[in-house]
């Protein structure tokens, strides 16, 4: 049973005092709104990625991709199970299938995952994950120190630039048996500086981060959707989105819905956006940008340095 999308869409210039107003007894306000979006898309049919062929192409057996949005690879050699890969495309600001989220890709995955780039004409990898932490593998590296063939594919590194909190990559692809195949170019930004267990820490990184994806999305102009992926392409995957979504909306004047973003997002994605924590933060975001533009004041809004989002739950 779905919930109802009883959306509440408001100006950036009441922002301060709706958010002050859901963050008090203890943010119940952000509480109650994330309630209703717990089930919501829950109850949607992932028959083919329960498949017995498919099990092992997801990284986490818990999330799978609902069918009706799920990314859909062209067959090898009429083989069911080679169209299938853990990614779905979700809606943004510019319209339907704007992204796509997906996994983190597996060493068995790779070749599909550089197909998916390939067949769906993708410019931009967005990457939110560090490959390991505290020991454990949260994606496996799945582009070249150099160069390196994944599947009929041959994908280049061309440049990398490290920053304190992202690193910048450019690379490219080319199909090795089409000689009359362009090479395409391919820029992934890697987000390094948000823990698998929480947020960034502070709204201001993860801004400038997203302006810097935009930026490269608008100066590319790729004929595809953009890849996302953490670990398992739901949490920090959502929340970005969320984000992106509502950038958008704040540059271009309009109202800014984040609760129906997430809505929306669920009904194409399982668990997209994970954690009450995450939601916080995005309205932090928010926030914290409109203070930035100056469409919102410190004074209208009293405690913004006190409004920490709480540390709940986990995300990947």
């Amino acid at each position: 049973m779905e919930a109802s999308n009883s959306s509440n869409p408001f100006s950036i210039y009441n922002f301060p005092e709706i958010f002050n107003m859901k963050h008090k007894d203890e943010y119940n306000g952000f509480l109650q709104e994330f309630k209703v979006l717990t089930d919501v898309g829950n109850d949607q049919p992932k028959v083919e990625a329960e498949l017995p062929a498919n099990t092992m192409k997801n990284r986490y057996s818990y999330i799978l991709p609902y069918d009706h949005s799920r990314v859909k690879l062209t067959l090898i050699d009429g083989k069911q199970d080679s169209g299938y890969i853990n990614a779905n495309y979700i809606q943004g600001f510019s319209g339907a299938n704007e992204y796509i989220a997906t996994q983190a890709p597996m060493p068995a995955t790779f070749d599909d995952f550089w197909r998916m780039v390939w067949e769906k004409e993708v410019r931009i990898i967005v990457m939110l994950t560090v490959c390991e932490e505290h020991g454990k593998v949260l994606c496996d590296q799945y582009w070249p120190s150099e160069t390196a063939a994944y599947g009929p594919f041959t994908v280049q590194k061309v440049s990398e630039v490290i920053c304190k909190e992202w690193t910048i990559r450019h690379l490219t692809i080319n199909r090795l048996k089409d000689v009359d195949s362009p090479v395409r170019h391919i820029s992934q930004l890697h987000y390094t500086a948000w823990p698998d267990r929480g947020i960034p820490h502070n709204p201001s990184s993860l801004i400038t981060f997203a302006e810097l994806v935009r930026e490269e999305i608008q100066i590319t102009k790729g004929p595809g959707p953009t890849v996302l992926h953490c670990s398992a392409g739901v949490g920090r995957t959502g929340t970005f989105i969320a984000l992106d979504v509502s950038l958008q909306q704040l540059k271009a004047g309009y109202c800014i819905d984040i609760f129906h973003t997430v809505y929306q997002m669920r009904l194409s994605r399982y668990l997209m956006l994970q954690t009450l924590e995450q939601y916080i933060f995005v309205h932090r975001c928010i926030l914290e940008k409109s203070l930035q533009k100056g469409q919102a004041t410190k004074h209208n809004y009293g405690s913004y340095e006190d409004a920490h989002s709480p540390g709940l739950g986990s995300s990947q």
